[in-house]
């Protein structure tokens, strides 16, 4: 989809990409990552004609982006930038509805679009089309930043470090909520970063780059189990076992969870354990309370009179949260499983300490 051909580009004395060849697949989600000034965002602008590259060619689909007119290719691209640049006159819908009134898109049909977008970058409609960005969080702002690169359904999306600027618990919801994305949408993503973390938990395929050239072009498995050098292996860190847990969700190793309605009888316990060193306890709803130990059958009353770990916003996971995190959160919590919750906090099974542990060892792509 994107080929980038022996580019090199400079900026007077400075030599910005130098000799940098890329092929990016369709439907792939490639991630550029190396130090502050090794070409990353430079690549970006030249695939989407803000500049132009001095030696060599970019060609999308097979095509010289340089017969292109650039407004032309622009409008066939998405394009995301950390500070997120939404129109601060506009409301949301009007941002999102920029490019379609370019193309001469239909009121009905732009608004359509904006409401189906709002709901797909899980932002409801009814509450977020007719405000303006002074009033969004940092992540709505990024959200609708996302839903506005998407809104033509461009194939191509450019991301510029479009999570830097958020606080890292934003930053981890962003990731989740534009997995789940690209799993649906299956664009072709070239991705800026300069967080390792980051590169490995969403990427496809990592390009690490260094004073502008390609270092190293590979899978994040492969990228962690066979580093192509030591600055590479340095970049990386020396935890690449714990890093290779950000490829996983935790969704790939829930199994079932025990649990018991919180008004059964302590007196009842034992019998519905079957062996088990206790159960998650759940409201009416289905909703995860707390914990309930088997010692507690030789008490009396309800099981919410003798449940533990109450602090529900601190011990449940969702399924789309990623292994390191998890783990993360058993070692803070000292903990051997969390209950992995779903929408309205119902229960949907279990990860625990063992399985992450037994994990095999790199090689295989995870799911």
């Amino acid at each position: 989809m994107i080929c980038l051909d022996h580019v090199t580009k400079r900026y007077g004395q400075v030599l910005a990409l130098d000799d940098f060849s890329l092929q990016v697949e369709a439907g792939e989600f490639c991630v550029l990552v190396g130090p502050s000034g090794c070409g990353k965002t430079t690549c970006l602008r030249l695939i989407n004609r803000l500049l132009d590259p001095d030696e060599g060619c970019i060609r999308i689909d097979g095509v010289d982006i340089a017969s292109l007119r650039p407004e032309h290719l622009r409008r066939q691209i998405g394009y995301v930038i950390q500070s997120v640049g939404l129109f601060p006159h506009m409301t949301v819908a009007e941002n999102i509805g920029v490019v379609p009134r370019l193309l001469h898109w239909p009121p009905d049909r732009i608004r359509a679009r904006v409401d189906e977008l709002l709901h797909l970058v899980s932002l409801e409609p009814s509450r977020y089309r007719d405000a303006y960005p002074r009033q969004l969080s940092g992540g709505e702002a990024q959200r609708v930043g996302v839903a506005r690169a998407l809104a033509a359904d461009p194939a191509i999306l450019l991301m510029d470090e479009p999570f830097g600027a958020v606080d890292p618990i934003t930053r981890d919801s962003l990731h989740s909520e534009f997995a789940r994305l690209q799993k649906a949408l299956r664009k072709t993503v070239v991705f800026v970063t300069h967080f390792i973390d980051e590169a490995i938990r969403l990427g496809d395929r990592v390009a690490v780059m260094r004073e502008g050239r390609l270092v190293q072009h590979d899978t994040p498995e492969e990228l962690l189990a066979a580093p192509a050098n030591d600055f590479v292996r340095d970049f990386i860190g020396s935890d690449r076992a714990l890093k290779r847990l950000l490829r996983f969700q935790v969704g790939t190793l829930m199994r079932p969870a025990r649990s018991v309605a919180a008004t059964l009888p302590t007196s009842d316990l034992l019998p519905l354990l079957g062996g088990d060193a206790g159960a998650w306890v759940l409201d009416e709803a289905g909703r995860v309370v707390g914990w309930v130990d088997a010692g507690a059958a030789a008490g009396q009353g309800p099981v919410s009179a003798a449940m533990t770990r109450t602090a529900l916003a601190d011990i449940t996971i969702s399924a789309e949260a990623s292994l390191n995190q998890a783990l993360s959160m058993m070692v803070g919590l000292g903990v051997s499983s969390l209950p992995v919750t779903g929408p309205e906090g119902k229960l949907l099974g279990e990860v625990r300490l063992e399985d992450i542990a037994g994990l095999p060892p790199a090689g295989g792509r995870p799911q």
